[in-house]
């Protein structure tokens, strides 16, 4: 008994050891349909870091979103997040940060992270408490961003012009820092830092 529980003993440790390590530091994601970013394909299982962008405490809220410390994404991070709206995980490369200007295709409404913006046809990232430009190119796009995030009533006009209680706004602020990842070739989505899970570090393809 006594040689059983020597070898026993130490198996078991390393084994709640490891499962302790890998539900407070790291999370298992299965992509069950390819992003057609990244490389990733469907059936990948990705590993990600809990502790990239601030540590998600698992036993209790250390602060307003739950987790101890800050830290940003970067540019070319693939980054894990959840959408509030279902719960759903999803990943995205972050292309651009907080107050970062993109540039928007005049033509096709489309955005262009990877080329120079201009003034006058660009589009700003939400950064905290600062004003963002609103422009018809934009306000669709900031206006589904505030109503999902901000609670906010303002609503958008078929000619593109963002309007609170038949106001024309020129300018809209957000509480929160918003980065704008990736999720898909050419489709983009701003998230909050509170939505975000972590950085995936890793994969494993069947």
């Amino acid at each position: 008994m006594k040689r059983l529980r020597r070898y026993i003993l130490p198996v078991l440790s390393a084994a709640l050891l490891l499962l302790a390590v890998r539900g407070c530091f790291v999370r298992e994601l299965y992509l069950t349909t390819a992003p057609g970013i990244g490389g990733y394909e469907a059936g990948d299982r990705l590993f990600v870091s809990l502790a990239s962008y601030g540590w998600h405490c698992p036993l209790w809220r250390c602060g307003s979103d739950g987790r101890i410390g800050f830290c940003a994404p970067v540019v070319g991070d693939v980054v894990a997040y959840e959408r509030p709206a279902d719960g759903r995980v999803r990943i995205g490369l972050c292309r651009a940060l907080p107050g970062m200007k993109v540039a928007i295709d005049t033509v096709t409404c489309r955005l262009l992270p990877l080329q120079p913006a201009t003034e006058t046809e660009s589009f700003t990232v939400p950064h905290h408490c600062q004003p963002v430009p609103l422009c018809p190119l934009n306000a669709r796009m900031l206006v589904v961003l505030a109503r999902r995030y901000e609670a906010s009533q303002v609503k958008v006009t078929p000619s593109g012009r963002a309007v609170v209680g038949g106001v024309v706004l020129d300018s809209l602020r957000f509480s929160r820092d918003y980065y704008l990842l990736e999720t898909h070739p050419d489709t983009f989505e701003l998230v909050p830092h509170e939505a975000l899970i972590g950085r995936v570090v890793g994969r494993l393809s069947f």
